[in-house]
């Protein structure tokens, strides 16, 4: 199944088409342990030669007598390793300072799971051992989209289906897998766990987002090569605790997940969901229970996007389940004990301090996806009955259509800050009962219109809501953050109670991309972190590559808009500017000669959004 939401019938059939394996030399005599790393370069390779850097991770320990380090490469137009070709898909043996072409097998589309099995089946064939271990390395999308992104083949993954698929046909089914890791994003979650049990012992995977250095590779082997008969969850710790170490090196340890799971134990936890999932599904015919569902999934810790459209919706267990406590004790108790049995080790950090180990999808957030998810989802066949359950949920959610109306009450200034003004809005009880997110915003009229809004940003920080009233209540000193003298729009997209995290719109040299800002909320501090290209549209690929703006590239912030009148949005460039030395925010006041306006972005539980009037502020 493509990534891609346009399935391309022709390419498919040409896709499943496998050349033949490449033919087999003398098998190697049994070590302790092989390991293989099925590598698709994909644009992490040849946009920035990551997959290079790891093999050199590797190089600098090697294979031994008693270990077996077996890589299949492919699945990118070009290599940083001069040895490697970008014409077909090649095999290797990793020696110390070197990798060895061991066989090439031809121009094989990585996502295609005959191509899995094949190197599952060689590898076991040629370097027979007493334990195996397996690292998927690429992109990761999550429990809808799958892992891998085959550059040469149209993006093509492998869903988790067409994992387990790969798996279940290859000599894993009769020969376990010590250890499967995932070096890729988004991947630590209880579907590829469940799914991927029958072959394997521990799952190694991230939960959020995993930078673009992804894992170090030499603490790893020298693990490996020193002790050959450490077991998959020894094994699975010191690649965690070598990933923090690296981040750490890299400035990217604030924002990273990595956890060692028993799958046996995921089959558990499965079946725990599975008793969640029937409370859940026996109330949603009550608006109130289903507001209130919806609204405990809102507050839990998600992974993988900036909310909305185009977000991953994955969702970390134990934290939906602490939510959903007081409505669910018993079957969240459960829940949460079986999650803590199973994730044998976890690591967590200042971004994601509530990622306990395994995550799920649960639809939040991505409500023009719901409907097309929930087919996609469906096809893992991981639970018949949470999949009933999601496919009832989304029904209900996507009936609900409902616009907030609101009531725009009097300014006023605040006797303890002269400097902020505060705003108010009014919306019925009802209505405020529904809302999972109030946010301010600022903008300013388009140059020769009173309807369309440019957005300036959004922030919740100094906005409340009264659900008793339906009162609610912002305020803002009319201040906001400048690049090169220019106002850019900022929004927030999460945060936790020592940092939140902005993202800015921008065009850098005309690509359309998102500059990632943390504030750190101790020093007051907001640092541009890099850019990033976020969730792919076409292929639902999150992008894992924080890119820097350099010296000279041209940088043009891009603005939301909205109609007044009819509530339609758009986006509009701003002016562009040459980037310096170093790209800096800064908080400045705006001109005392221009007009702003100040309104709340409201979304209710079904993920419908409403925006209040707006107030003219001088």
């Amino acid at each position: 199944m493509k990534f891609s939401k346009v399935m391309l019938a022709g390419a498919l059939t040409l896709l499943s088409v496998v050349p033949p394996t490449v033919s087999s030399a003398a098998s190697t005599p049994k070590s302790d342990y092989t390991l293989m790393v099925y590598m698709v370069g994909s644009d992490l390779e040849s946009g920035g030669n990551y997959a290079s850097t790891d093999l050199k991770e590797m190089m600098k320990v090697g294979s031994t007598k008693n270990v077996n380090v077996v890589v299949e490469t492919g699945g990118s137009n070009d290599w940083g390793n001069q040895k490697i070709s970008n014409k077909e898909n090649q095999r290797w043996i990793v020696k110390k300072n070197d990798i060895e072409n061991v066989g090439n097998v031809g121009d094989r589309n990585m996502g295609n799971p005959k191509s899995l099995t094949d190197f599952i089946d060689w590898s076991m064939k040629k370097y027979p051992a007493k334990k195996y271990g397996m690292v998927l390395w690429n992109h990761g999308g999550g429990s809808v989209v799958g892992y891998g992104a085959d550059e040469k083949h149209d993006y093509d993954a492998l869903t988790l289906s067409e994992l387990q698929q790969a798996l279940d046909k290859s000599q894993a089914k009769t020969n376990k897998f010590d250890m499967i890791g995932f070096d890729a994003c988004l991947m630590g979650n209880v579907e590829v766990a469940k799914l991927l049990q029958p072959y394997g012992k521990y799952l190694v995977g991230s939960e959020e987002l995993e930078p673009v250095h992804g894992w170090d590779y030499t603490p790893f082997l020298k693990t490996l090569t020193t002790s050959s008969q450490k077991t998959g969850d020894v094994v699975g710790k010191v690649i965690a605790d070598s990933y923090v170490k690296q981040s750490k090196d890299f400035g990217t340890a604030d924002d990273i997940t990595l956890s060692v799971v028993d799958m046996d134990k995921a089959v558990d936890v499965t079946k725990k969901v599975e008793s969640l999932a029937k409370k859940l599904k026996a109330n949603m015919e009550d608006d109130e229970a289903l507001q209130a569902i919806a609204k405990a999934r809102f507050r839990s810790e998600d992974y993988g996007g900036s909310g909305g459209p185009g977000d991953t919706d994955m969702v970390d267990i134990v934290d939906l389940a602490e939510q959903l406590s007081t409505l669910y004790p018993k079957e969240s108790k459960a829940l949460i004990s079986s999650v803590k049995k199973s994730v044998i080790y976890n690591i967590n950090s200042l971004g994601n301090p509530r990622a306990n180990g395994l995550s799920i999808y649960f639809p939040s957030e991505d409500r023009p996806s719901f409907k097309s998810n929930a087919v996609k989802y469906d096809k893992n066949n991981f639970s018949e009955i949470y999949e009933k359950f999601l496919k009832g949920y989304v029904d209900r959610l996507l009936d609900d259509e409902k616009r907030i109306k609101s009531e725009k009450l009097p300014l006023q200034k605040f006797a303890s800050n002269q400097t902020a003004t505060g705003f108010e809005v009014k919306v019925s009880p009802e209505d405020a009962s529904s809302l999972v997110s109030v946010k301010g915003i600022v903008g300013q009229y388009e140059t020769g219109s009173m309807s369309t809004v440019r957005i300036l940003g959004a922030d919740n920080s100094q906005v409340k809501l009264d659900e008793k009233t339906g009162i609610i209540k912002g305020q803002w000193n009319q201040n906001w953050p400048m690049l090169s003298g220019q106002m850019v729009p900022m929004f927030i997209t999460n945060q936790t109670a020592q940092q939140a995290n902005y993202v800015i719109p921008v065009k850098i040299n005309g690509e359309k991309m998102e500059l990632v800002v943390l504030h750190n909320k101790q020093a007051n501090t907001y640092d541009i972190l890099g850019a990033w290209r976020g969730v792919d549209p076409k292929t639902g690929v999150p992008d894992r590559n924080l890119h820097q703006v350099n010296e000279g590239d041209q940088v043009a912030p891009v603005y939301p808009t909205i109609d007044k009148k009819t509530n339609e949005r758009g986006m509009v460039d701003g002016a562009e500017f040459t980037a310096g030395k170093t790209i800096n925010l800064q908080w400045q006041a705006l001109p005392k000669d221009q007009n702003f306006l100040y309104g709340f972005d409201l979304t209710n539980f079904a993920q419908n959004r409403s925006v209040s009037d707006f107030t003219t502020v001088k």
